[in-house]
């Protein structure tokens, strides 16, 4: 006999003020790097050492917070500011697609 096994429901998305910490954390937390070095203008290569693993891993992580991210989004990631507007972007549609009205 098999066990059926809940489906894993993904986090909800972090609310809108709260997203430049999220992505702060994420960033912190995938590239091993000190808070004290990232700022908005970080340059996700340049500045804080990431590479196309880590950008994967990073999208992958807003993945798992039900965003839909997808590979034109993950090209236009030269700062830390432009995984913000994503991350900002997609919370925002996936707020409209929640609440209809």
């Amino acid at each position: 006999m098999t066990k059926h096994r809940t489906p894993e429901r993904a986090a909800p998305a972090p609310p809108r003020t709260d997203i430049p910490v999220v992505v702060l954390d994420a960033l912190i937390h995938v590239l091993a790097v000190d808070a004290a070095e990232v700022t908005l203008d970080s340059a996700l290569r340049e500045d804080l050492g990431a590479d196309s693993m880590d950008i994967t891993e990073l999208a992958m992580d807003f993945e798992a917070l039900g965003l839909a991210i997808e590979f034109d989004h993950v090209d236009r990631w030269v700062r830390v500011r432009d995984v913000v507007r994503t991350v900002e972007a997609l919370t925002k549609k996936a707020a409209r697609h929640a609440d209809p009205s």
